[in-house]
């Protein structure tokens, strides 16, 4: 084992089970020495060196007293003078060749193991300390070009999200809130959007640095570009189409103009962006962006990073994130921030988003153009083959690595759990 090469979890191979294969054997053996007395002393003496050599101690002995000092020829009884013992009939080459054949194939027999993570990752070594002969890296390609191009996706989405809210605030009506269960009977906590946001900001940051250490970052990152991407492009549509009033009242939106210009629309682009979409900074003061929740799709994506990509010794995390998520959800209801419809259709699409790209690529069959593949027919279909095309069906192996080149005693550090 080199140095810096710590692997958590060893995958060992199940046990020879040698009583069986003992007992096979010694039958076989029994026939094969009374025909070749010669072979089946050499094979009884490899076989009993198998069982030393595999630690079986008790199986050799067993072998050795269960034939030690047994007579090849039996002698004649007592008063049978004269008389001989029948000797046994001369053998045949097809006989030979077949019993030969039946005692090797009972010393030889291995049982067989499945491939898994830890088994095809290893233990082996070159001169450099990393390790060789690694299967996986060449089924798991970063493909970086194709994460960039991902991250463009995302960018243009969240833009179109922006552009959809910056024109929106000009059509909100004037009128009171619509009637909502949860504002009749909850009070109303204005601070809640500030902690909300808060905890989304602990919630986001907990998942980035889990994929940054993750062996294969790049591809969870293509993944997460590409369904971010497209909760905030039906975040735009579902904007402009329906324009509800405001929930909170004592919320603070800007003015409305009279005329919306482009520059108008681009200045509070960039005032939005400048915010990154949170009301904390005081950036974020055009209203609208209702239908559906972003602050409920960015919890709840968080937690669900968490749950797929997070080893089980950090579960106490995990179940930190779907705390957060949930406290912060409350507390976006309770502020007003949204309505009660708002949050449950964004839990709906971003855990249908997730789980139906996530079966996607951990399944053969709903990964390709097929009759009985009926997820061929979303939209984004192509788009999840074009990323995934070069990674291996499956679920991604819970490997951890440095991400940063120094210092350089840490570059060889591997972490490695099992799914």
């Amino acid at each position: 084992m080199s140095r810096g090469y710590f692997p958590h979890n060893k995958i060992s191979a199940p046990p020879l089970d040698s009583s069986l294969l003992l007992r096979t054997f010694l039958a076989s053996r029994a026939s094969m020495t009374e025909t070749f007395p010669s072979h089946g002393a050499a094979q009884q003496q490899t076989f009993t060196h198998h069982l030393h050599h595999s630690g079986n101690r008790e199986d050799a002995i067993m072998a050795e007293s269960s034939t030690e000092h047994r007579p090849l020829l039996q002698r004649a009884p007592d008063g049978a003078h004269g008389q001989q013992t029948s000797s046994p009939p001369k053998p045949t080459r097809l006989d030979y060749e077949s019993t030969v054949a039946r005692a090797e194939v009972y010393i030889s027999v291995e049982p067989e193991m499945e491939p898994d993570d830890a088994s095809l990752t290893g233990n082996l070594t070159n001169c450099d300390g990393a390790p060789s002969g690694d299967i996986r890296s060449s089924q798991y390609q970063p493909e970086r070009l194709k994460t960039v191009l991902a991250f463009g996706f995302m960018s243009f989405c969240m833009f179109c999200t922006t552009l959809a809210l910056a024109i929106v605030h000009d059509r909100l009506p004037d009128t009171d809130p619509l009637p909502d269960v949860v504002f009749d009977w909850v009070p109303q906590y204005d601070v809640g959007l500030t902690i909300s946001e808060y905890l989304l900001v602990c919630s986001v940051w907990m998942s980035i640095f889990l994929v940054i250490f993750h062996r294969y970052r790049w591809i969870i990152f293509r993944r997460l570009f590409i369904i971010i991407g497209l909760l905030y492009f039906g975040r735009s549509i579902t904007m402009l189409v329906t324009a509800v009033p405001v929930a909170n009242t004592d919320y603070y939106c800007s003015p409305k103009l009279n005329h919306t210009s482009a520059l108008a629309i681009l200045e509070r682009i960039g005032k939005l962006i400048g915010g990154l979409g949170l009301s904390f900074n005081g950036l974020h003061t055009y209203c609208g962006d209702y239908i559906y929740s972003g602050h409920t799709c960015m919890l709840v994506l968080s937690a669900l990073v968490m749950t797929e990509y997070a080893p089980r010794k950090l579960i106490p995390i995990v179940v930190l994130s779907y705390l957060f998520a949930v406290t912060g959800i409350v507390m976006v209801s309770v502020s007003r921030g949204h309505y009660t419809v708002d949050i449950i259709v964004a839990y709906y699409i971003t855990t249908r988003i997730f789980w139906m790209y996530h079966s996607m690529v951990a399944n053969a069959s709903l990964k390709e153009f097929g009759p009985t593949n009926y997820f061929t027919n979303v939209c984004w279909f192509r788009l999840m083959r074009f990323c995934e095309a070069n990674v291996a069906v499956g679920k991604l192996p819970k490997h951890y690595t440095w991400p940063l080149p120094f210092p350089r005693r840490w570059q060889q550090s591997r972490w490695e759990y099992q799914n």
